[in-house]
């Protein structure tokens, strides 16, 4: 939990930071008191929450597309064997029907 600064007077935080000083403003802490206590500006943590946050959307957009997909496919191939198995029931009560009359 370490920043680095770089030529231009902008600082380089650690991921692991950032997280966990996200996961401060996400369980209630006031962004006022995490920024008095770890000197980093307000508006650096709530770019910090917003991106952190809107990659979790988009993340659980990513599964439910692949879940829906999924489903498509699943139901496409549901269709396919029942569709199989009617043809075979058809024939087998036809089979049924001739073995039936001819005894």
């Amino acid at each position: 939990m370490e920043k680095v600064k770089i030529k231009r007077g902008r600082q380089i935080y650690d991921a692991e930071l950032k997280e966990e000083l996200v996961r401060l403003l996400q369980t209630g802490k006031s962004a006022k008191e995490i920024s008095k206590t770890f000197g980093i500006r307000e508006n650096v943590l709530y770019r910090w929450r917003m991106k952190a946050t809107s990659t979790t959307k988009k993340v659980k957009e990513e599964n439910q597309n692949d879940f829906t997909l999924r489903l498509l496919a699943e139901n496409k191939a549901l269709l396919k064997e029942n569709e199989r198995l009617s043809i075979e029931r058809e024939i087998l009560k036809k089979a049924l029907r001739l073995f039936s009359i001819s005894d």
